[in-house]
């Protein structure tokens, strides 16, 4: 700090980031460091490296149905819920009686694989589980109920295109909600069929709908005009003013130009080299 202190070039850095007509939100740009909190959800990343590697991961991690609730199947098609109220007899329930719990927040059951370090568990919630109280939205779907050595279904869909060379068109994927797999396939058809740019397609507003229930979501922003052609060709519309999904994504154009673009909708960036 001292050194700093007397330092003519750290005094130029300093005056260098005072705006004389108006303030910056961002108070990194003061210099402030703070360590994240509260980081959560689903991250995604879009590489295409200079010798045309690609790569694309979507991380995320449940915080329902998780510690204090281990869910073990055995042969004999029935689950066993020990909570951490009462480890010492556990409930033999039937797969088919099975109630939906909410329980305290935590990391899977809080235990990492030494092999892989994965956390175990972690993914519980997004299974549908008989009888559970549902509403119109998430009504359980019987082909995503639990069995031994199952994944369940997931929104995460990381994807890369190439042409019909093999030479990588697009790499692209998103972090968000349920509306995550329709997000990504807009910005796809925006892109390699509507030809629009990376940055419109991605910006662009959105629209979603998922069979069950029988409407179709949009996102706030959508011209007037839009919604009444989907309403006249029979759909039942509800604006999603909440958050939607954020997809980040690296293209390779026509000319070899690559272009990438991230998301206004996540706090999320790009870098190149």
């Amino acid at each position: 700090v001292e050194s700093d202190l007397l330092s003519k070039e750290y005094a130029r850095h300093i005056r260098s980031r005072i705006d004389d007509y108006g303030t910056i939100v961002n108070a990194a740009n003061y210099g402030l460091r703070m360590v994240q909190t509260g980081d959560k959800g689903t991250t995604h990343i879009s590489i295409l490296a200079p010798n045309g590697d690609a790569v694309a991961v979507t991380s995320s991690i449940n915080l329902e149905l998780s510690g204090p609730i281990v869910l073990v199947l055995e042969h004999t098609k029935k689950i066993r819920l020990l909570t951490s109220d009462d480890t010492s007899k556990p409930t033999l329930v039937s797969i088919h009686s099975v109630k939906f719990l909410r329980t305290a927040q935590s990391f899977g059951c809080g235990k990492m694989s030494n092999s892989t370090g994965l956390i175990l568990n972690d993914h519980m919630a997004d299974f549908s589980l008989p009888n559970s109280d549902t509403s119109e939205e998430f009504t359980p779907f019987p082909n995503n109920y639990i069995e031994p050595g199952k994944r369940p279904l997931s929104s995460m869909v990381p994807a890369i295109f190439t042409d019909l060379s093999g030479d990588v068109r697009l790499v692209v994927g998103a972090s968000g909600d349920d509306k995550t797999i329709t997000s990504v396939a807009l910005v796809c058809s925006r892109y390699l069929w509507l030809g629009q740019g990376l940055k419109e397609a991605i910006d662009a507003r959105r629209v979603h709908h998922q069979l069950v229930p029988n409407v179709l979501y949009y996102e706030q922003g959508l011209l007037r005009q839009q919604v009444d052609g989907l309403q006249h060709r029979g759909h039942r519309t509800r604006k999603e003013k909440g958050a939607w999904p954020g997809v980040n994504a690296v293209a390779r154009e026509g000319h070899g130009a690559i272009v990438a673009n991230s998301d206004f909708r996540m706090n999320g960036t790009i870098q190149g080299f």
